[in-house]
């Protein structure tokens, strides 16, 4: 589960649309596509929103992925001053 919404086991191309207020993130199900030139919308397995927050700098992409509890995490994407955070949940 990702952001309360389902997303089966597999491979996946991964997209953002960074927005000012929000982005939207992007599990796509051509996962070996280079970079989004040939990236089809009808493709796409699971498709959130979520609100940036402001972060400490960043100079480099980075994906951290805190343990919030067994079965939970939160993944945020970190890049300059903005961190980008969306939930995921796995059945034990």
């Amino acid at each position: 589960m990702i952001e309360g919404k389902k997303l089966p086991a597999g491979s996946y191309g991964f997209f953002t649309i960074p927005g000012k207020d929000k982005w939207t993130v992007i599990f796509n199900n051509v996962a070996d596509q280079w970079g989004a030139f040939e990236y089809n919308e009808s493709k796409d397995a699971l498709r959130f929103t979520v609100k940036p927050e402001q972060h400490d700098f960043t100079e480099w992409l980075q994906y951290d992925i805190t343990r919030t509890s067994d079965s939970t995490a939160t993944v945020s994407l970190e890049w300059e001053n903005l961190k980008v955070p969306f939930k995921i949940e796995v059945k034990i």
